[in-house]
């Protein structure tokens, strides 16, 4: 009898524990006392609230993560938030409707943006907001034009996108300022608009100076040599935007960092070429008293190596040593060797026979090699076949010669080009 008793109780404790187990299930489980599901987080909750969400990109797709947003009801702040990594700023609300508005998180850069869409109600609970940067004025810049001077109002050039109103024959300038290195693509959101580069605000140019690609737009390779310290010393480039159409055009100036800057030549570091032989003071057996410019305008001008001594020779391997002025110049169109090494690198490019860049070889060391054996009075030493290689590859590398482009060092005097090495040559009498 006793257990027949003791086995009902314990049934009647595991039934009551079993129905407190289910209901704490059916509550958990997200159904409402009347069956219905519960709020999913757009809707009401038993609460009134209404979960909010407002997600800001920038013009390429991007979140805005340097963004606050700010709701607003009846024209009174009601909740203020940061976006987070996605560009996304979460509300919780009481309310049927609300308007909101942006801000950069620097309370500094305003942004351009469609106010009309900044609406979140009960029944639209999400938004979705495109913001660009907006032009801000800034000093202006003078091009000269028919021979006149004719000033440009400029405004601030920032990374990413700039919401700007053009019209035909006034185009828009822009100055920008990195704050970085890169390599920086310029463009516009629509094909009616042309972009433009113009070079420095120290010294403007009035035609577009980029180089263009086919879409339109250009690209900018800013060097870390580019970036100043402490605020001061970046480079500063003027971008333009401009429309031929009739009708005011509404676009976006578009500035994109793609990357690195693209390293180039002139990035690469220069090769010091240093004398093949050692060499010896020039202590010549005849006099230095007389020297003789070798005449460059004759045709018939020669000069022979002679390999038993390692110099060159006027007319035959036995003539005239000839010799080069290293430190002295008896030309007034061209500094001595020694004097342009003070100011300049003599040195050039070296290119392969398929137009591959092989390396940048820089004479500086050796032509001061040399200076150190010449004649002190006369500033002469012989030429050899390190010589010869120096002068012609920094010869032709600089233009010395080349008549087409006009770089000439010789002014009018016509000089055959099989002779224009020899241009700072003389021999002794």
């Amino acid at each position: 009898m006793k257990n027949t008793v003791f086995t009902r109780l314990l049934s009647l404790l595991l039934i009551c524990i079993l129905s407190v187990s289910l209901f704490a299930c059916k509550n958990s489980s997200g159904d409402n006392a009347d069956g219905a599901p519960s709020d999913n987080g757009n809707t009401p909750t038993d609460g009134g609230s209404t979960s909010y969400t407002v997600s800001v990109k920038k013009y390429d797709g991007t979140p805005a993560t340097d963004t606050v947003v700010t709701v607003m009801k009846d024209g009174e702040k009601v909740k203020m938030n940061f976006v987070d990594k996605n560009g996304v700023a979460r509300f919780e609300l009481d309310g049927d409707s609300y308007t909101f508005k942006l801000e950069s998180s620097d309370k500094k850069t305003p942004l351009s943006y469609d106010e009309s869409a900044c609406v979140l109600t009960k029944s639209a609970p999400n938004a979705e907001i495109t913001v660009y940067g907006t032009a801000q004025k800034t000093e202006s810049i003078t091009f000269v034009i028919n021979d006149a001077d004719v000033s440009f109002d400029t405004y601030v050039a920032v990374l990413g996108g700039i919401r700007v109103t053009v019209k035909k024959d006034s185009p828009c300038y822009f100055i920008f300022t990195p704050t970085e290195s890169g390599y920086y693509k310029i463009s516009s959101s629509d094909a009616s608009a042309s972009v433009g580069y113009h070079g420095a605000p120290t010294f403007p140019m009035t035609n577009n100076i980029a180089n263009m690609e086919s879409d339109g737009a250009f690209h900018l390779n800013i060097k870390d040599s580019n970036i100043g310290t402490n605020g001061t010393g970046t480079s500063q480039y003027i971008i333009s935007i401009s429309t031929e159409s009739d009708a005011e055009l509404s676009c976006v100036l578009k500035i994109e960092r793609e990357g690195n800057y693209v390293r180039d030549i002139s990035d690469e570091p220069w090769q010091d070429i240093a004398p093949s032989k050692t060499l010896t003071k020039f202590d010549p057996d005849f006099s230095l008293e007389n020297l003789i410019a070798l005449d460059i305008t004759d045709p018939a001008l020669t000069v022979v190596f002679n390999p038993q001594d390692g110099y060159y020779h006027l007319g035959s391997a036995d003539g005239p040593i000839v010799l080069v002025r290293m430190t002295t110049t008896n030309n007034d169109r061209f500094a001595s060797f020694t004097k342009m090494c003070e100011t300049d690198r003599l040195g050039a490019y070296i290119y392969d026979e398929n137009g591959n860049f092989v390396r940048k070889e820089s004479f500086n060391d050796l032509i001061a090699k040399y200076a150190e054996i010449c004649d002190e009075n006369s500033g002469v030493c012989p030429l050899d076949k390190d010589l010869e290689y120096m002068i012609k590859t920094v010869g032709n590398f600089k233009g010395w010669w080349n008549y087409e482009k006009g770089t000439q060092i010789f002014g009018d005097l016509i000089v055959p080009e099989k002779n224009a090495w020899l241009f700072a040559c003389c021999y002794a009498m």
